[in-house]
Parts: C-alpha cells; sequence; structure tokens
C-alpha cells in the first residue's frame, strides 16, 4: 500500500469512527485535519479536528437540517441544491441532511492531499460549484480521477457497524473478521434499522454454528451490553428464548448461563408482557426445558409473570408442550407458587388447556396432580367449553374413559354446551373413533348427559355417529342410546337412509324403524 493511501486511510476510519458514534462532522475540509509527524518512527498521524458544526444523526445516518453549516468549497451537491432552492423556512425544518454529506467532502479531501493542494474541482469558488453540482473534476490527472470521483459520485461504502451486521448475518460467521472491526473501534452497541444491536441480532438469528458461544462471548467481553432492548422490549434472553431455529443448538443452554452471568434482566418483559419464563414455556420443545426453567427459577425470575393475554407459565405449557415429562416441569412450577388457576384472556385455566393440547396417556396423571393441588375443574372458558368437552374433542387415547370418569368424580358439568351448542356426548361421538365408545357413551349417560340434545345444525349423537364411526359396534350403540331413551325421529331415520352405507346398513336402519 503506498505510504499517501495509508495516511489517508487514518482519516477514513476517523471519519467512520465519527458517524458510528452518531454524529455527522458538517465542516470536513483540509484545514480541520490535525498532523503529527514522529521522526523517530517516521510515522504521520492525521485526525479529523473542529467539531462546532457537528450533529447528533439517527439510527439511519441523518438529521434535521434548518440550515447549511460548513466551507462553500466544500460542500456536497445536495448541499448546494438546498443552496440553491428557493424554500418557505417550513421546508427547511422539514429537510434533512445525511452523512453522506461527509463523505462526498472527504472525498475532496483525498483529492486535495493527492494533487498536493489543488482542488479537484477547480481553481475558484465559482468553478468548484460548478463543476460539484455537474460532477466534472477538472484538476486531477486520470488515476486519481478515477479515485476521488468514485468516492464523490457514489454513496460512501458500509459503515464497519454495517459490516458487523452483515457478518453476523452469515452462516459461517468469522470470529477473526468480528475481532477486526472490534479491533478497528466498531461501536459494538450500534443499532441497525430494527433497533438490533450486535448481539440481539446473533440472539434472533436462524444461523445455527459451532462458534456461537465464542462469538456471544467476544461480543460482551468488549463492551456489548446485554441489557439493550429491540423495538418490542426484548432483550437477548428473550429474543433467544423464542427462537426455535436455535432450540437444537447443543449450545442453547450455555448462551443463557452466559447472559445470566453476565447480568441480563432476567425478568425482562417485552411489550406483549412476556417475560423469558412464559417464552420457553411457549416455544421450547425439548426434553431438558425443566434444567433451563430450573436455572431460571434460581436466579429470580418472576414465576407468576402474566402476558398481555393473560397466560402464565403453566397455561402456556400445558397449551403448547408435548413431551412426557410434562409432569415433572409442572411439579416445578407448583413448587415455586406458581398461580394454578390462572385464566386467559379466553377463559381457559391449564387443565382446560391440557385436555385441549396434550396427547400422551399420562395426562391422567397431570389431571389428578393438578386436581390435588387445587385446580378449578370446572372452569368454563369463552367459547362454553370445559374440560371435558374439550376433551371430548380432541383426546382420542382409550383412557379416555378414564379420564372422563376422574373429572366427573371432581365435578365437572356434564352437560356443559359450547359456542355452536355442542356437548360432549355429541364431540365424543364426532371425534373419538377408538370401540370403547360405547363404554365411554355409557359414563356419560349414567351420569346424566342430554342424551337428545342437538345442536344449532340440528344434529344430534346419532346423526353425528352416522358421519363419523365406522366400526361394526355402531348397531350397539345405537341399541344403547336408543334403550337409554334416544328419541328416533323420522328426521333422523331419513338422515340414515341417505348416508349410511356400511355392511350392516339394513340391521341398523330395521333398529330405528319405530316400535310398534
Amino acid at each position: 500500500m503506498q505510504p499517501e493511501t495509508e495516511v489517508l486511510l487514518q482519516l477514513a476510519k476517523g471519519l467512520a469512527y465519527i458517524h458510528q458514534m452518531g454524529l455527522v462532522h458538517r465542516d470536513i475540509k483540509p484545514q480541520n485535519v490535525l498532523i503529527s509527524f514522529d521522526s523517530a518512527t517516521q510515522q504521520v498521524v492525521m485526525k479529523w479536528a473542529d467539531f462546532g458544526f457537528s450533529k447528533r444523526v439517527n439510527e439511519r445516518g441523518t438529521f434535521t437540517m434548518s440550515d447549511v453549516r460548513g466551507t462553500y468549497d466544500y460542500f456536497a451537491p445536495e448541499i448546494l441544491k438546498l443552496l440553491d432552492e428557493e424554500r418557505s423556512s417550513e421546508n427547511e425544518v422539514q429537510k434533512r441532511g445525511t452523512i453522506q454529506s461527509d463523505v462526498f467532502a472527504e472525498g475532496l479531501v483525498f483529492g486535495y492531499f493527492i494533487s498536493r493542494g489543488i482542488h479537484p474541482f477547480g481553481s475558484s469558488s465559482y468553478e468548484i460549484g460548478k463543476n460539484v453540482r455537474t460532477k466534472k473534476p477538472s484538476n486531477l490527472p486520470n488515476r486519481n480521477s478515477r479515485f476521488v470521483g468514485k468516492n464523490v459520485r457514489k454513496k460512501p461504502k458500509a459503515s464497519s457497524s454495517i459490516m458487523m451486521f452483515t457478518l453476523l448475518k452469515k452462516r459461517n460467521r468469522s470470529v477473526e473478521e468480528i475481532e477486526k472491526l472490534i479491533k478497528e473501534g466498531v461501536n459494538i452497541n450500534a443499532k441497525n434499522r430494527r433497533e438490533m444491536t450486535p448481539l440481539l441480532r446473533l440472539a434472533e438469528s436462524k444461523n445455527n454454528s459451532d462458534n456461537l458461544v465464542e462469538i456471544v462471548s467476544l461480543l460482551i467481553q468488549h463492551g456489548a451490553n446485554v441489557n439493550s432492548v429491540d423495538r418490542k422490549g426484548k432483550n437477548a434472553l428473550l429474543l433467544w428464548c423464542e427462537n426455535h431455529r436455535q432450540h437444537r443448538n447443543k449450545s442453547f443452554l450455555e448462551i443463557i448461563n452466559l447472559f445470566v452471568a453476565n447480568g441480563i434482566d432476567i425478568n425482562c418483559k417485552d411489550k406483549y408482557g412476556d417475560n423469558a419464563l412464559t417464552l420457553l414455556c411457549e416455544h421450547y420443545k425439548k426434553e431438558n426445558l425443566i434444567d433451563i426453567i430450573q436455572i431460571l427459577i434460581q436466579h429470580g425470575i418472576e414465576v407468576n409473570c402474566k402476558n398481555n393475554d393473560g397466560d402464565n407459565a403453566l397455561t402456556s405449557l400445558c397449551r403448547h408442550y408435548e413431551k412426557e415429562n410434562l409432569i415433572d416441569i409442572i411439579r416445578v412450577l407448583i413448587e415455586n407458587w406458581i398461580d394454578i388457576n390462572c385464566k386467559n384472556l379466553s377463559g381457559d385455566n391449564a387443565l382446560n388447556s391440557l385436555c385441549e393440547s396434550y396427547e400422551k396417556e399420562n395426562l391422567i396423571d397431570i389431571t389428578r396432580l393438578l386436581i390435588e393441588r387445587g385446580i378449578i375443574v370446572d372452569c368454563e372458558n369463552g367459547d362454553g367449553d370445559n374440560a371435558l368437552t374439550l376433551l371430548c374433542e380432541h383426546y382420542t387415547n382409550e383412557n379416555l374413559i378414564d379420564i372422563t370418569r376422574l373429572l366427573i368424580e371432581k365435578g365437572v358439568e356434564v352437560n356443559c354446551k359450547i359456542e355452536d351448542k355442542d356437548n360432549a356426548l355429541i364431540l365424543l361421538c364426532e371425534n373419538y373413533k377408538s370401540e370403547n365408545l360405547i363404554d365411554i357413551i355409557r359414563l356419560l349417560v349414567e351420569n346424566g348427559i342430554d342424551i337428545n340434545w342437538k345442536n344449532e345444525n340440528e344434529d344430534n349423537a346419532l346423526t353425528v355417529l352416522c358421519n363419523y364411526y365406522k366400526n361394526e359396534n355402531l348397531i350397539d350403540i345405537t341399541k344403547f342410546l336408543i334403550k337409554s331413551g334416544f328419541n328416533v325421529t323420522k328426521e333422523t331415520r331419513d338422515y340414515f337412509q341417505r348416508n349410511y352405507d356400511e355392511e350392516n346398513r339394513n340391521e341398523v336402519l330395521q333398529l330405528l324403524n319405530p316400535h310398534k
């Protein structure tokens, strides 16, 4: 690299640093360059000076501009355009300047030094202004003209902050490149347009890499603010906890420990009211969730945080977590005084959420645990569902009968009806396919279910069975319902006549004939 280019690089890095600090200089010119020379080392050091016209800029590098500041001979084209226009004072207030004007002026300064004191666009202010407007340098040899022309005609290259964000987007991030930017003075807490610092950007990244712990440690060691938040109020811990892609990362727990060890606000809540615990219970699906929850509890996380939807960790967990160790996690939350009867804005408590979403056979053990710890069994949500209707609609394992019996014993309302007027019997006949359906129906009938109930579509238990139940023992179920007082109407017989075409069709139709 040529010596003159080396010293000019110092100015380029200096201006980049000024912009990273959120400032625009507004008076870049040769007279504002400080030059020192060390005779012993033969090293030249160049720095920018005179910040009298400097101003704060936003994250996009722009600022409000009510008047023009600086030196005419080093104005960028957009500044000259401002001087050319006739504007009202209102328009002046609304005008915005940009750091790109600094970069243009820097290109002029480079040309001035390369040409040994000659302005690249002319010898007089008039000539300079005219040539800048038309983008025609007049005092540079061809080589220098091409060099300076690139600086004054094009947008500036990405700053080191932008380079940092670009690096963090890559699938294979280089620790060495990140270290190099840090050594060059990158603003490690700079924010992009989404109010993301490099650490926040890393926490939400979908790219899984083996050196993620090393990069996070590097950023924190060099001053990354672990408690920066994005525009949604999420710190790095919240972003990390809801990042589905990183849940497969073998270092997921290690990075949580790293955040906690470096003083992250463990009780940070985003604008939706979620903390790390509620987000984990909603999004994390692996069996070591229990270990992560225990770490957060040990470090003082608010166990009873409720988000804007009214969900706490328990209701979210019961709706979203599918592993068989769910019962162990629930036990941990209960031992740490979770509100077991928390109801979300939809009116569901943990038992409702569980009966709607959980499909493992140990549902009965979890249900028993919640009941033992005092959960309200007959909780009716905004749609009119309770645990029994949700269970009959969604649960398909053969021990459904045992869970149904338990709920009935503990006081669930058997004749609860949901918004579209289905009761537990109709929901059961529509969704349950195993042959012990008859035993569950018998249990409901014995406990007073309205056997003749119709929904808003005029469907009853038999018409629903006609549509959805294909096992041979349909005839036995039909016999039981009739024996138990089911009112077989002409509409029901006609419905079977039109829609039922199984092998035992004639036998079923004969059964539905009115009794003499």
